[in-house]
């Protein structure tokens, strides 16, 4: 028995592909008489955020009608009676997953058809490594540069000869490793200018955002640059804190499909700071949450640099 189909939930992300499976929808819905429910969910950086602003709504649903309107006159002009099967467009804000389960229950679909995203493994990799990008630099100027002007060349203890202190001399090696974490995230951004995957205004206010993760994993990276005996150690660094850190923090596997405690930790960590706040900036959309991660770098900037401050000398008293 084929069974009957009254009610279509589908959900679309906006993207381009997404059009191919809303025609489909059109055509199942003319198939079998029935009504096409329209979700769109707009994810939150944390996955926590159950709210969308009345505005923000009300432009979705405007860009979702025009898109309708867009298909039905250039691709369904055949049969225009497909809009008419539109009942309802639902625009809310949370966990997509967990958004589209409670539609099921409270719109009782009979079939539910979803719009694949867009974005190919080129630019997930541009729009995922940005953050990634900006601290490895820090990171690695911090670590290995930073070790050699201070225990190899012995640069410091030449700059220690003029009217300099040591405080100063660690406060311009961060300084430096961020602004050259700066340099390298900027030419991955004109990249992705040139390339068409985002031209967003908003990727502009990205870069001071940048800087400041190059300064929080400057200062994290200092720490690990007072401990060290010899260039082996970094790999300590590398292997045990920022290898787990990339794969921990959204950069390239959803933070909501891990464990619920892994999730907590996910959401303290630096890096899910810069991604929450990088990601949305590049792709033209205001981040869903800006004083948390803020706070976070800022936290670990501080008491990164602080305990990177009191390593060193005691370093240099011996």
């Amino acid at each position: 028995m084929i069974p009957k189909i009254n009610k279509i939930l589908y959900t679309t992300d906006l993207s381009l592909n997404a059009a191919y499976v809303f025609r489909y929808a059109c055509n199942s819905a003319e198939k079998h008489n029935a009504t096409i429910d329209i979700l769109h969910v707009v994810q939150s950086g944390t996955g926590l955020g159950n709210k969308l602003p009345a505005a923000e709504k009300e432009s979705i649903i405007k860009k979702l009608n025009k898109r309708i309107e867009l298909l039905t006159k250039e691709e369904l002009r055949e049969n225009p009676s497909f809009v008419s099967r539109v009942s309802e467009i639902h625009v809310k804000a949370g966990n997509p997953v967990d958004v589209i389960l409670q539609a099921v229950k409270d719109l009782k679909p009979d079939i539910i058809l979803m719009g694949t995203h867009s974005k190919g493994m080129l630019e997930k990799a541009f729009l995922g490594s940005v953050a990634v990008s900006a601290a490895l630099a820090a990171t690695f100027e911090a670590l290995y540069s930073a070790y050699s002007r201070m225990q190899v060349q012995r640069t410091w203890d030449s700059i220690l000869n003029a009217p300099v202190t040591l405080d100063d001399i660690v406060f311009a090696e961060m300084l430096w490793a961020a602004l050259k974490a700066l340099f390298s995230v900027s030419a991955i951004i004109v990249v992705i200018f040139l390339l068409g995957i985002s031209r967003a205004p908003s990727m502009l206010l990205a870069l001071p955002v940048l800087c400041a993760v190059g300064i929080t994993f400057a200062s994290i990276a200092l720490v690990f640059n007072a401990l060290a005996q010899g260039y082996d150690f970094f790999t300590y660094y590398f292997t045990l804190v920022l290898t787990p850190m990339t794969f921990l923090s959204g950069v390239y596997f959803p933070i909501e499909q891990m464990p619920v405690w892994l999730q907590h930790v996910a959401h303290v960590l630096p890096l899910t700071a810069a991604v929450d706040l990088v990601r949305p900036l590049i792709l033209g959309r205001w981040p869903v949450k800006l004083i948390q991660p803020m706070a976070v770098l800022a936290a670990y900037a501080a008491c990164g640099y602080f305990v990177a401050l009191v390593l060193t000398r005691r370093r240099f008293l011996r």
